[in-house]
Parts: structure tokens; C-alpha cells; sequence
């Protein structure tokens, strides 16, 4: 939910990159666990971007800082008070914290805040296509130059990477100047941009290097 408080200048923590997390990054969480108000705990960044599931579009900042139920919605900031997630779950098999807790990163918060701001509801972009991790296997076989990045597998039809050429068996080496490594990355790097932006994709075809401009289209 995005809330319109009817005061100015109020004060506010300033959102981080949270891009530049790193692990072993000493972090705050702050919130009210088991109703506890105003409760603060340290730790630090288990992993920058931790998936539940394997090629799973969305990721969590993984922390140790101890987080229980009532921590949900607050932020999870760094040494300079800048937020960099707002937590939202545990893993647990007692039901309290195992230090395994997970915060939504700021640059995707961010980005729903800007879409519910400006369109009322959070719009995903695609480009059609369907990609996958290359593993050092596949690189292997496809005598590919690197042991990492990002495959097409499929292209749908009339779709906007058809139309701007891209192919099966494509490897997207970077989106808008930014290496990709995994599939991953490829997915949530397409939250970002503007419905009908064009991105510009760096891509590896037989042993040539591609440059295509496709056109962002909204995920039905």
C-alpha cells in the first residue's frame, strides 16, 4: 500500500543502492517484534540477492540480523542509515528467529513505490522471451567463451525480441551496458524500465557481437 501523509517536510530516511550490498555488509533491522516497539538489531548481509527457487524472478536481501514476527514493513539499514530493504519474512522451524531473514531490496521497493505513484498498480515489463542460466556444462557444450550469463530458450512469436531479432540460442551478454550473469538478474533488470522503453542488448551470436534495441511491452 502507498499512504499520502498530509504534512511537509517531515523527515526521512534516504533509500540506498541496493545493488551495492555486499555480503559480510553490517546492517540494522528496526521494528516491533513480538510487539515489542522500537526495537533495534544488528547483524549482517548473508547474501545480497538470495532466491527461494532457482531462476525465481524475485530476490531477498538474506540477513542474520535477528528479525521475529512484528518486524514486517520496517527497514533494514545500513551503517549510514540509509535503507537498503524492508523486511518481510523469516525461515524458521521454530516459528522465532534462526538467523535466516530476508528484506525486499530498496531498488524494487523503490520501483513499486514510482509505478503505484504513477499508474495506481505495479506493472512488469517483458521483452517475449524466455531465458535460462548458462552453467558450466552448457558453456561446455556450446563452446561459449564464459561459464556464466544468460541463454534465450524461447522466442514467442510477433513478440518484441522477435521483432528486434533476437533468436534461440542467443547469449544476452549485458542489458543497457550492465553484465548480466545469471537469468535472474535478466528478469527483475526488466522491472525497471518504462513500459515502451527501448533497452539496448549486448548479444553473442555464433561468435559475433550484437547490438539489438527492443522495445519493453507490459506482461499481461
Amino acid at each position: 500500500a502507498l499512504l499520502r501523509v498530509a504534512e511537509n517536510s517531515l523527515p526521512a530516511l534516504e533509500m540506498a543502492d541496493s545493488d551495492r550490498v555486499e555480503q559480510g555488509q553490517l546492517v540494522f533491522a528496526f521494528g516491533s517484534p513480538l510487539g515489542l516497539d522500537n526495537t533495534v538489531t544488528m547483524g549482517i548481509v548473508s547474501s545480497p540477492a538470495r532466491q527461494l527457487r532457482p531462476d525465481d524472478a524475485m530476490i531477498y536481501i538474506q540477513t542474520d540480523a535477528p528479525i521475529n514476527p512484528g518486524n514486517s514493513g520496517g527497514p533494514l539499514v545500513d551503517t549510514d542509515g540509509r535503507v537498503v530493504g524492508i523486511n518481510t519474512m523469516i525461515l524458521s522451524q521454530s516459528g522465532g528467529n534462526e538467523g535466516i531473514g530476508f528484506a525486499v531490496p530498496s531498488n524494487i521497493v523503490a520501483n513499486v513505490v514510482e509505478q503505484l505513484r504513477r499508474a495506481g498498480r505495479v506493472i512488469r515489463g517483458e521483452i517475449g522471451v524466455t531465458v535460462q542460466t548458462i552453467t558450466p556444462a552448457l558453456a561446455e557444450g556450446w563452446r561459449l567463451p564464459q561459464p556464466w550469463g544468460v541463454a534465450v530458450a524461447d522466442v514467442e512469436p510477433e513478440g518484441e525480441g522477435e521483432r528486434a531479432g533476437l533468436r534461440v540460442g542467443d547469449v544476452i551478454r549485458s542489458l543497457n551496458g550492465r553484465v548480466l550473469e545469471d537469468a535472474r538478474q535478466f528478469n527483475v533488470s526488466l522491472y525497471r524500465p518504462v513500459i515502451g522503453e527501448t533497452i539496448e542488448l549486448e548479444v553473442l551470436r555464433g561468435g559475433r557481437t550484437l547490438k539489438l534495441a527492443v522495445r519493453v511491452a507490459e506482461r499481461p
